[in-house]
């Protein structure tokens, strides 16, 4: 890798890794992307435009308060109607591409 982006590709890799398995219903693999990997993700670890894009996705998916034991991911993507759950986990990869290629030119 030839820049700074080095962990945000490793941590979009395995959520997107996550996505990808399909051993689960797509909420289930959501909440498991941003929940064990996506979550600690670092302004400075994305381009700034996938950042932007990345901060969005943190905030509609963190929006609810945690219930009970579940954690505020779990509870906002529960809420979430299946199509949405399905288009943000399709701009996470997205985001993995884009930051793939910017590490690769």
């Amino acid at each position: 890798m030839q820049n700074n982006y080095g962990h945000g590709w490793e941590l979009l890799y395995n959520g997107t890794g996550t996505l990808a398995s399909g051993k689960g219903p797509i909420k289930e693999l959501l909440i498991r992307a941003f929940s064990f990997g996506l979550l600690g993700m670092l302004e400075d670890e994305l381009p700034p435009d996938v950042w932007q894009k990345f901060s969005q996705l943190m905030g509609e998916v963190t929006g609810e308060p945690a219930v009970g034991n579940e954690g505020s991911i779990e509870a906002t993507v529960n809420t979430l109607p299946e199509d949405r759950a399905a288009e943000i986990a399709s701009e996470v990869f997205d985001m993995f591409v884009a930051v793939s290629r910017i590490n690769w030119r």
